[in-house]
């Protein structure tokens, strides 16, 4: 009954105060000697060294992108931390700087009958330190819902591989688990009607866990995952409910998502953000499995700015001046006057310089936490760098056509469409291809072929460290004169 295993053999630590417990639980509240409950062996790194290096690594894999809106929740994956651990850090970025009263993860278990579960485990123990349950606020949940009820099953795998990015990022903030059973519909709707009152004085942050789709086609499964990332980024569980049953999309925890969605929306969020989308390759290597990390946001509060960007909103005279601050930079001409919206916005960049449809050089990234003004320049300059091995001189330039090149990736997909560039880094290595480049080829032959750019292996855009991203342009292009 209140039982402590040890967090590397697994065994009982503590007595149970039998009479006392049997008592509260059945009434389906927490005693205070409720369970403790430990990470499996295997799980984890022992050394939590170890186990914080890598969370770190994984939470700066990426810049961070905005949410300048009230978080409500977030979708993650449930799969082996260090398999998922790129987009895992991305949902958790946008937790940074933020405070919560509750910290909620939503787990499936289709092995638990119809219902919802709050499991009765006083303390969750990894090797980063303890994290206890949110006692107060699971017994009101239990109290006030006839759909949700105490189980003595600890929360699955998918929960614990969330604890240790929560650690990094909240420190020992308590947490409550909710496991959806065999649920269906109706019962999920009441649950919500019975638990959104409760939330009214908390400030809380919904967590679901969930793959996408599995499988052998990665194409097949790039229309499924792209059709349950719209309906994830519109809050439109209806509509990704029926395209789970009639099998054109597929999540492994589809009811655990579909609660969070109600949930979120009854408390406030209107909106999804995709913040990034990958599939790895387990063993067969042919066998893919899509994750992704959306965030659920409310309305921009008043007197914010709301900066999200699409290279669409780019004007003509917006191009044409990035064009002159790359001039400006490269020929050393005064710098043009910038308008203060540029300045507010960060895209990927890139800059190219050819003669006689030759490349010369380009430059850029696409990531950066530069705005675009800034980003133009420090890549410009770039191509005059004093380093010896730089092809580049003002004096040859005269007469090459320069383009600035604005990027943004596109998320939701598995294999890039011709028209799209193909991002891929792994450690340090980048290998890029512009979109129309190796149009001719299948997308999985121009991702081999960005890998050989890179100077890693060709295979290499199907493994967990190789970051893979794509993305369109907007080209302002001009002729350099001295």
């Amino acid at each position: 009954m209140t039982r402590c295993c040890c967090a590397i053999k697994g065994r009982y630590l503590r007595p149970s105060l039998i009479f006392i417990s049997v008592f509260l639980l059945s009434f389906g509240l927490f005693s205070s000697a409720a369970a403790d409950c430990c990470a499996k062996t295997g799980l984890f790194p022992t050394d939590p060294t170890i186990l914080h290096e890598q969370v770190d690594g994984f939470l700066n894999l990426i810049p961070a992108q905005r949410v300048q809106s009230r978080v409500f929740g977030l979708l993650l994956p449930g799969e082996n931390y260090l398999v998922a651990g790129s987009v895992m850090g991305a949902g958790y970025q946008a937790l940074l700087d933020r405070s919560f009263d509750e910290i909620v993860i939503i787990t499936q278990d289709k092995s638990l009958p119809n219902g919802i579960w709050i499991p009765q485990i006083s303390r969750f123990i990894t090797p980063l330190g303890t994290v206890v349950l949110s006692r107060q606020f699971a017994n009101e949940i239990l109290k006030n819902s006839r759909q949700v009820h105490g189980t003595k099953n600890c929360p699955p795998s998918s929960f614990w591989y969330q604890l240790p990015f929560l650690q990094s990022v909240f420190g020992p903030h308590r947490v409550l688990p909710i496991v959806v059973g065999d649920a269906d519909i109706q019962s999920l709707e009441a649950a919500v009607d019975e638990i959104v009152p409760l939330c009214s004085n908390r400030k809380i942050i919904l967590i679901a866990v969930s793959n996408l789709s599995s499988g052998n086609d990665m194409l097949s499964m790039s229309r499924m995952d792209r059709r349950s990332i719209e309906s994830l980024k519109n809050l439109d569980y209806i509509s990704l409910l029926n395209d789970i049953d009639s099998g054109v999309a597929q999540l492994s925890s589809p009811y655990a998502v579909i609660f969070t969605m109600m949930l979120v929306e009854k408390l406030g969020a209107v909106n999804g953000k995709l913040l990034r989308h990958i599939a790895t390759s387990g063993l067969p290597v042919k066998k893919h499995t899509g994750m992704c990390a959306v965030v659920w946001y409310g309305e921009t509060a008043r007197g914010e700015e709301n900066t999200e960007f699409d290279i669409d909103d780019l004007t003509a005279a917006d191009g044409n001046l990035l064009w002159e601050v790359a001039q400006a930079t490269i020929m050393g001409k005064p710098s043009p006057k910038i308008p203060a919206k540029l300045k507010k916005i960060s895209s990927g960049v890139f800059i190219t310089l050819s003669r006689s449809d030759s490349i010369i050089a380009r430059v850029g990234d696409l990531f950066t936490t530069l705005n675009l003004p800034d980003a133009v320049r420090q890549f410009s300059a770039i191509l005059l760098s004093p380093d010896p091995t730089n092809r580049t001189t003002r004096q040859e330039l005269d007469g090459c056509e320069l383009s600035v090149c604005i990027a943004k990736p596109v998320e939701g997909i598995l294999t890039p469409a011709p028209d799209m560039g193909i991002y891929i880094k792994l450690g340090e290595k980048v290998g890029l291809l512009f979109p129309g480049e190796g149009a001719e080829l299948s997308p999985k032959r121009r991702m081999e072929n960005a890998c050989l750019q890179a100077g890693i292996s060709s295979k290499s855009w199907c493994v967990p460290e190789t970051n893979v991203h794509f993305f369109t342009l907007k080209v302002f292009s001009g002729v350099l004169r001295k």
